[in-house]
């Protein structure tokens, strides 16, 4: 499955990220809008960085697909910026 990523009014989508091999449920972009998430009926969720060729960080620990994801905020008191959830039926 492919995730686009596009800039309004262009022709051509900025990217094509390739790596899921089911539906993609959801897409989340980090709070710093420097990664973005994905999750799948793969039963994966990945982490993508634009102008790289292949996604940067795989969590297959699932066992079922993935529906929901969600970036720790940022703000006063976040430790880590780099926290994502996954949610699974």
């Amino acid at each position: 499955m492919i995730i686009y990523c596009c800039k309004v009014n262009a022709d051509q989508p900025i990217a094509k990220l390739v790596g899921h091999t089911n539906e993609v449920n959801a897409v989340k972009w980090s709070p710093d809008g420097t990664l973005l998430a994905s999750c799948s009926d793969d039963c994966t969720a990945k982490v993508w960085k634009l102008g790289q060729d292949a996604f940067v960080h795989n969590f297959n620990e699932h066992e079922e697909q993935i529906y929901q994801i969600a970036w720790a905020p940022r703000g006063p008191g976040t430790a880590d910026k780099s926290l994502l959830a996954t949610a699974s039926f």
